[in-house]
């Protein structure tokens, strides 16, 4: 019997998800992370529409971008990805007693599905100026003919219901700005190192 736990990552485009898992993997003797983009490219053409778009323009599969579309279309999008990452995660946890998965598709409940399979642990990003960091992002983007402030007032409502879903399920770090992530780096880090000296969270 061993101790799995699987760290999920949850937050918008361009708050410093994949980065901080990166730096996180490799302090943590590089451990495996699982990209939910990375899971997309490999079945968004397994006739799954919802797959064909991203996070932010899943709205279209219903129609006019309107919050209840957005709303829909976030869910639908990141409930069909996370379901293909969770497939991939239990093959490798055969493998391995710790993961990393981030991306859009891992929101707060979340965590129920993972607590089936391993002990979860829920990291946020926040981000705390939707506009500006999407800017942000755009500048190191080869297209730049993305129409941010449209995609700004979408980012907030996701970003809402994020937040909604955080007051159910409370994260064991929030992650405020890219000077925060060091600090919390090392908490996670001894939080991982408790748990496994911890008897009580056993998996089989």
């Amino acid at each position: 019997m061993s101790k799995k736990i699987i760290i999920l990552c949850c937050g918008l485009p361009g708050c410093g998800k994949t980065s901080f898992c990166q730096k996180l993997s490799i302090c943590m003797g590089s451990i495996p992370v699982i990209s939910t983009d990375i899971i997309k490219a490999i079945y968004e053409g397994n006739n799954e529409p919802i797959l064909k778009y991203v996070s932010h323009s899943a709205w279209k599969y219903f129609g006019e971008c309107t919050v209840d579309n957005v709303l829909k279309g976030y869910s639908l999008f990141s409930k069909s990805l996370f379901a293909h990452s969770l497939e991939v995660a239990k093959k490798m946890l055969n493998s391995f007693d710790l993961l990393l998965l981030e991306g859009m598709a891992v929101t707060p409940k979340c965590v129920d599905e993972v607590s089936k399979i391993a002990i979860p642990m829920l990291i946020y990003m926040k981000s705390n100026n939707v506009q500006e960091s999407y800017k942000h992002k755009l500048q190191f983007r080869a297209d730049k003919t993305n129409h941010w402030k449209e995609r700004a007032n979408i980012m907030t409502i996701l970003k809402n219901q994020i937040e909604t879903e955080l007051n159910i399920y409370k994260p064991d770090f929030e992650i405020n700005s890219i000077q925060d992530s060091d600090n919390k780096q090392v908490q996670i880090i001894n939080k991982v190192n408790s748990i496994y000296n911890n008897n009580n969270f056993v998996y089989d």
